[in-house]
């Protein structure tokens, strides 16, 4: 299995998934998590309370 995490740190799932300008992509086998990737991203999040939903910001962290 796969998952993408945002961190400050790189040590602590600490930040804001739409302020996020990168992921750290992890794969998880038998009970050990292993980083395998970090993609980098436009913020999702623009402060604006009447931003949309931006599906294509999305496209690429789906494929890793």
């Amino acid at each position: 299995m796969l998952i993408a995490v945002a961190s400050k740190t790189g040590t602590e799932v600490d930040q804001h998934f739409g302020h996020a300008e990168s992921f750290k992509i992890f794969k998880y086998r038998k009970g050990n998590p292993l980083q395998v990737s970090e993609v980098e991203v436009e913020k999702y999040c623009s402060f604006d309370p009447d931003h949309p939903f931006r599906h294509r910001q999305f496209d690429g962290i789906a494929e890793a």
